[in-house]
Order: structure tokens, then C-alpha cells, then sequence
């Protein structure tokens, strides 16, 4: 922390810093939005929905920290961008992530359950072809369709028995070979755990909370053990980096043999 920012946090009352920090969040997004440069940006309401946060800021940035480090992820795997390799956003949303990757030469692909969100990425990411999904697999695409499959912040949300059903479903789309990036939380991120209806105590290193109806209202939570629960059967754990993904979310890479 800064030392300016350290006399901030020091001298101002939290009770005012939250207001302030909101106003300038929101001046610097009516800026962000009327500049322009970024083309289409998703509306306020939608956003908070989506990331629990109205900023576009956030959903630029986190989109562009999370392309850069599923491409050094998979390029260090050995995902050739100069063969052109397909590969698979799945649960896409809005292009947080898959707008920043147009750039990396690879046959881009999206899939989403929100039809509207599908929609609405479009605009911004019309190099890559993008179909609706349903809740449960299969997806729209052949056996053995993509050299890589992502999937930010998906995992995350699945109930028990769709974690398997979806750790199946990768490994049918990946050629032999394939790789899969999966991000996911840990225990480390909440303080104290979470308490819910369904948690999983027969599954070591895993917990679902259900809060709501919404997709986004649930938390899947595991450890590296827990995720090698579903995983393991399907495809090969090739790493598991704790805080991989922008320090937040565990990132997984796993290979179809």
C-alpha cells in the first residue's frame, strides 16, 4: 500500500471511504462508457448481476488479466497459437473474457445457458462462433471438437452432481490431448465458510452453498482434493495453482490422454 493511500485509510473514517470510493467508481465509469474506445460495454444492471459489481472497469480488467493468463497457461502446455488450435470458452456470458482474446490465434469458440448475455457478446465478439447451452450436457459440438477448453468461473457454481456430469462433458469435446483450464474457489476465500443445505461431507475438499435461484446465487467450493473428485475419472491434473487466476480463483490445467 502506498503511503498516500496508507494517510487515506488512516485519517478518513471507513463510514465516509465506501461513499467516496463509490463516487469516484462511478464518475470513472461514466467516463469509460462515454470515451467510447472499448466499443460495446454491458449495461450497469446486468453487470451487477453478473460480477456483483456495477463498474466496467472491473469486467474490462479482470477480462484482460484472465485472457493473458489462460494464454500463458496453455501456451506453456504446449497450445501451439500458430496451428490455429480451437478453442472453447465455456460459459462465455458476456465476453468478459473471450473479447480480449481475438488477438491470440486461436479458433475462438463460446458457449452460455444466458441466451440474452450470448446475444448481447456477439457485438463485441463476432470473430468467434458462440452457441446457447443447456443447464446440463451435452454441448452443441461433436466428439473430439477442440485442441483447449476454459472454463472461468463455472465450476464454481455447479451443484454436486453436475460436476461430474460437466467434467465428463470436457473430456468428450477435447480432442486426445486436448487441455482444460478450470477455475475454481477455495475454502481460503471465505471467512468463516459458508453454511447451506447441501455440503457435500461425504466428498472431502468440497461444499456447495445454495442461496436463491440463480445461477450466480450458488457457491461450489473446493480444494485440490475435492476437485480431483470429479475430475480424476475424466482427465489427467496436469497442475492445481492455489490464487492462479488474478490471485482469487484456483486455477487447474488438465490434459484428455
Amino acid at each position: 500500500m502506498s503511503r498516500l493511500k496508507q494517510l487515506y485509510h488512516h485519517h478518513i473514517p471507513a463510514r465516509l471511504r465506501w461513499p467516496i470510493g463509490r463516487l469516484r467508481r462511478d464518475l470513472q465509469d461514466a467516463l469509460l462508457r462515454l470515451s467510447r474506445r472499448h466499443g460495446p460495454l454491458p449495461p450497469r444492471h446486468v453487470l451487477l448481476k453478473v460480477q456483483s459489481t456495477p463498474w466496467v472497469m472491473e469486467y474490462l480488467d479482470i477480462g484482460r488479466r484472465s485472457a493473458a493468463r489462460l494464454q500463458q497457461v496453455l501456451g506453456e502446455a504446449g497450445l501451439n497459437a500458430a496451428s490455429r488450435p480451437q478453442v472453447l470458452d465455456l460459459g462465455s456470458g458476456l465476453g468478459r473474457v473471450l473479447r480480449h482474446l481475438e488477438p491470440s490465434g486461436w479458433q475462438l469458440y463460446g458457449c452460455d445457458v444466458d441466451a440474452w448475455s450470448l446475444e448481447w457478446s456477439r457485438r463485441v465478439c463476432d470473430f468467434a462462433e458462440l452457441r446457447v447451452n443447456q443447464n446440463d450436457p451435452p454441448l452443441p459440438w461433436p466428439e473430439a471438437s477442440f485442441d483447449a477448453v476454459y472454463a472461468v468461473s463455472v465450476f464454481s457454481h455447479f451443484p454436486t452432481a453436475r460436476q461430474s456430469r460437466w467434467a465428463a462433458e470436457l473430456r468428450r469435446v477435447l480432442k486426445p490431448g486436448g487441455l482444460a483450464v478450470v477455475t475454481t474457489m477455495g475454502p481460503w476465500v471465505f471467512n468463516p465458510l459458508p453454511e447451506g443445505d447441501e455440503t457435500s461431507a461425504d466428498i472431502d475438499g468440497f461444499w456447495f452453498v445454495p442461496a436463491g435461484h440463480g445461477f450466480n446465487d450458488s457457491a461450489a467450493i473446493h480444494t485440490e482434493e475435492g476437485l480431483r473428485h470429479f475430475f480424476d475419472p475424466h482427465l489427467e491434473m496436469l497442475s492445481w495453482h492455489r490464487g492462479g487466476l488474478d490471485g482469487f480463483q484456483d486455477l487447474s490445467l488438465l490434459r484428455r490422454s
